[in-house]
């Protein structure tokens, strides 16, 4: 919603939303593929909810979640998909 302040137009805005939405999936697949990758620990959790962020219609709690995941990924002294 903060992207409409910023746009001249509705076409502008849905354009950069949408370049914005794809970008985060070329993200999330990155970490997915890492996370396949890394066979030291169970990664299915952080997998998952890192599909569920794919979803638009997912909140910012949905990247809470990923954050915790990935936390708990450390402490158990796993390697952690990215660095906070």
């Amino acid at each position: 919603a903060y992207g409409a302040i910023f746009s001249s137009s509705k076409e502008e805005y849905e354009c950069i939303e949408e370049m914005a939405i794809d970008r985060l999936n070329r993200i999330i697949e990155i970490y997915e593929r890492k996370a396949e990758l890394i066979r030291d620990c169970d990664y299915s959790g952080i997998i998952s909810s890192l599909q569920d962020l794919k979803n638009p219609n997912n909140n910012l709690l949905a990247f809470k979640v990923v954050e915790d995941l990935n936390q708990g990924l450390e402490l158990r002294g796993c390697p952690s998909l990215y660095l906070q």
